[in-house]
């Protein structure tokens, strides 16, 4: 679960950054995009995890029961998104939002 939630953070990230990069060039506000990222993020991760279980599933993986798995993706998320945003403070402060967003995310779902 580990794996899976660093792809997870990987998209939450390549969205987020999409945004700050369009964010110039665009007519759109920022908090309008990313709510429009949140909404594509949740599709795409919707989508992924979807297809890890199915396979993992089919190819009698032993990844645990659906509470050890919930339990364990969220835990790595919030590992991973911890981690993101000290890494932001000390190098991109302006980019700590991704992390935090994240975290926000994560909070709010439980």
């Amino acid at each position: 679960m580990k794996d899976v939630a660093g792809m997870i953070r990987s998209f939450h990230y390549a969205i987020y950054a999409t945004i700050f990069e369009l964010d110039r060039e665009q007519a759109m506000k920022r908090e309008a995009m990313f709510e429009a990222g949140t909404v594509y993020y949740r599709a795409a991760v919707a989508v992924f995890l979807n297809t890890y279980l199915k396979i993992a599933m089919r190819h009698n993986l032993s990844i645990g029961y659906q509470d050890e798995i919930i339990f364990l993706l969220k835990y790595h998320l919030l590992e991973k998104a911890i981690y993101e945003l000290g890494y932001e403070l000390n190098s991109r402060p302006d980019w700590a939002i991704i992390p935090l967003r994240g975290i926000i995310n994560l909070l709010e779902a439980s």
